[in-house]
């Protein structure tokens, strides 16, 4: 079942733009409506010999595409995605949250990472 929930969630989301954003906001949609494939595909180990490298690898390429190709990027912006869609089916966001803001922000700012390059660091702003 994983494997086939996982084929589902690549083509999700590289049927949008490669933008965090739109990326998220696919991920997201498929998450909130499938919320209980969404939990066996992230809250359990991968059995990495029972899915095809092929599966995977669509998963991430949005992500990639959307980081110019930084894998430290993508997985920061995968583990975001995740923690952000794991708050909101627990319900662990305040009543009075605009989640659509919370996601816009996260976007500003892998926005930001991906404009400045891999292994750089901003200055912290006096």
């Amino acid at each position: 079942m994983a494997v086939e929930g996982l084929t589902e969630l690549a083509e999700v989301v590289r049927g949008v733009p490669a933008t965090f954003a739109d990326v998220s906001r696919a991920y997201r949609g498929w998450a909130l409506a499938h919320p209980h494939l969404y939990r066996l595909l992230n809250t359990r180990p991968v059995d990495r010999s029972r899915v095809p490298p092929e599966v995977e690898d669509r998963a991430a390429e949005p992500l990639i595409l959307a980081t110019g190709g930084d894998l430290d990027l993508a997985r920061a912006a995968w583990a975001t995605i995740n923690g952000l869609v794991d708050l909101e089916l627990a319900r662990r966001f305040p009543p009075d949250t605009d989640i659509e803001a919370v996601y816009s922000a996260a976007a500003r700012a892998f926005d930001a990472a991906r404009a400045h390059g891999p292994g750089q660091s901003q200055k912290p702003v006096a």
